[in-house]
């Protein structure tokens, strides 16, 4: 995905690790799609759009709400 769609990316990376380990990937792999989860996580801005998405104990980049 094109940067800028923070919002859809960490889910869609956190999808992709979840698929890869069910199929018995390489953990490299697992850990790259893992990476870019929590890299796109920390570019949400939305504070609201944040707390609803957000699935790890990650803060977002507006200083967003605490899980």
């Amino acid at each position: 995905m094109q940067a800028g769609y923070a919002g859809y990316q960490s889910p869609a990376a956190l999808t992709l690790a979840e698929s890869l380990l069910i199929v018995g990937a390489p953990s490299s792999e697992i850990d790259s799609a893992l990476e870019a989860a929590l890299v796109s996580a920390h570019n949400v801005q939305d504070p609201v759009f944040c707390a609803r998405t957000r699935r790890a104990s990650t803060p977002c980049a507006s200083g967003g709400v605490e899980a």
